[in-house]
């Protein structure tokens, strides 16, 4: 046993009698828990340790607060009398009569009360496991969300598991919509992890131009590092569309919070930035996806494909076969990814096929803060290469952005664009030159407004608007998205018992990613 002494940890050899410190001393039970009390003394007859007034245990980043604490050396378990309070980064946990084995991660207890941001979740037992991964099994669970002025999500159900940062399933559900209970459904799964979709159900979808058809993608997990995903679309007058791609990713999962496959390259030119696309929620989100570390090979075939947001795009692109090797992460400050590829790729059906290589590269400035105001820069690079053609992409744009009151983002950014060489085909092209983008986010209580509103230099027009409106109403929340450019309308109803999942999505309890 550790006790520290003036602040140095020193080995002492703890009494076999029962004794009282007098002043509130600091115990380390070893190396990852450390414990604080105005009194402990070794109880004889059971040989564990007994913490009493104002307990505090540290593990780590997390916090437990107990009137009374018991201590198993030997077995490692540490059990608690009465009302516990446990305070950790990712949310505060309160139960009755706890006990967990601080080795190995499992523990249980009674009346359980978690709060994960606005998310709580109440119930009546509570069980904990560590290994072989994280498992947290709440029974008699009841659910809210408490972020909507205008009331929050709720459901119930008999148990509640969760692994953190893979996916919760709820068992005999039901939900409370508008104040009406509905249900019980059987079972309801969440999907924890950014990195993957999980498995999503077909959907009929109108498509602009073309009508209304049924479209479906998904990804999964086959190991913590390996992810197999699929496409099929199919509407009228189209050939079917199929998609199939595996990728390995060397990244351990803890440190990865975005996807694991790499970015296509048919795909809108700079679909991940704020100043590109109404979409995407807040700058933040741009910088964290071009900061999130990667590293992954990946094998695909795709056929019948289309390309979105280019000078002409194509409906019928295959690739026989398309080999990609992605890397990014933090640099400095600021972040980057590169995406290199080789693959064998038509742009119709009765065309040739092309073997060549495909390079991206996108990176993004440190930013610096002026008052309210933050900078914004990111650089774009594309480059083909083929037999017979050399083509070249290079994308700036520099700005800022500022929340100029409570609920209110605006931003603008200078673009410039250029290309050199020849293509080997029109969906490699840029559609726009230079020009510049504005863009205003209100976002506040259960409202939210969007507008963006790009400009081409070259072509002296507003060639893109894009808005969108969607206001929470209990546990809904109905919205309406317009982009212009490329043409997408969206209008539908979200269900808000997504913010529950988005609170849980990081939790990662093995520590070993997280600074203390």
């Amino acid at each position: 046993m550790i006790i520290p002494v003036g602040g140095v940890a020193m080995p002492v050899d703890l009494p076999v009698t029962p004794m009282v410190q007098e002043s509130r001393q600091s115990v380390a039970v070893d190396d990852t828990l450390t414990i604080e009390a105005d009194s402990w003394y070794r109880d004889v007859a059971d040989g564990v340790l007994v913490f009493e007034g104002g307990v505090r245990a540290k593990y780590g980043p997390t916090v437990l607060q107990a009137s009374r604490l018991f201590v198993n050396t030997n077995s490692k378990v540490l059990r608690t009398e009465g009302t516990t309070r446990i305070i950790d980064p990712e949310g505060e946990l309160s139960v009755e009569s706890l006990e967990v084995n601080w080795e190995t991660g499992v523990g249980s207890g009674k009346s359980v009360r978690l709060e994960v941001g606005y998310v709580l979740v109440q119930g009546g037992s509570l069980e904990i496991q560590r290994e072989p991964e994280p498992l947290w099994t709440v029974r008699k669970a009841q659910v809210e969300l408490t972020d909507l002025s205008s009331g929050g999500t709720r459901f119930a159900a008999d148990e509640l598991v969760i692994q953190p940062g893979k996916r919760a399933v709820a068992r005999r559900v039901f939900y409370e919509l508008l104040g009406i209970n509905v249900g019980p459904f059987p079972s309801q799964t969440f999907n924890l992890d950014r990195r993957v979709s999980g498995f999503k159900f077909p959907s009929v979808t109108n498509r602009r131009g073309v009508g209304i058809g049924v479209s479906w993608d998904s990804s999964f997990l086959l190991s913590d590092r390996s992810v197999i995903s699929g496409a099929w679309n199919s509407f009228p007058g189209r050939l079917q569309e199929y998609q199939f791609q595996y990728t390995q990713s060397f990244i351990d999962g803890g440190q990865q919070i975005t996807r694991v496959a790499p970015r296509g390259d048919l795909g809108e030119r700079v679909a991940d930035g704020w100043f590109n696309n109404v979409s995407i929620s807040h700058p933040d989100e741009e910088f964290n996806r071009l900061r999130d570390p990667k590293a992954s090979f990946s094998a695909g075939t795709y056929w019948n494909t289309g390309s979105v947001g280019r000078r002409q795009d194509s409906a019928g692109i295959s690739k026989a076969w398309d080999f990609v090797y992605e890397k990014g992460g933090g640099l400095g400050q600021g972040g980057w990814i590169g995406t290199g590829r080789i693959q064998r790729v038509r742009d119709s059906g009765q065309a040739q096929w092309v073997d060549r290589a495909v390079f991206e590269t996108s990176f993004i400035a440190p930013r610096y803060t002026f008052g309210n105001w933050k900078s914004h820069a990111r650089l774009d690079l594309v480059g083909t290469f083929s037999g017979d053609n050399t083509f070249g992409i290079i994308r700036g744009e520099i700005g800022a952005f500022g929340e100029v009151f409570r609920g209110l983002t605006v931003g603008g950014v200078y673009v410039n664009a250029t290309e050199t060489g020849s293509a080997d085909f029109l969906y490699d092209r840029i559609p726009f030159g230079s020009g510049f983008a504005l863009r205003a986010d209100y976002v506040f209580g259960p409202y939210t407004l969007r507008y963006l509103r790009k400009y081409d230099f070259s072509t002296k027009d507003w060639y893109d608007v894009e808005w969108e409106i969607a206001l929470a109403a209990g546990s809904l929340e109905p919205f309406v998205t317009r982009r212009e450019f490329p043409s997408d309308y969206r209008i539908g109803v979200r269900f808000r018992v997504d913010g529950f999942t988005n609170r849980l999505v990081d939790r990662d309890l093995s520590r070993k990613n997280r600074p203390d």
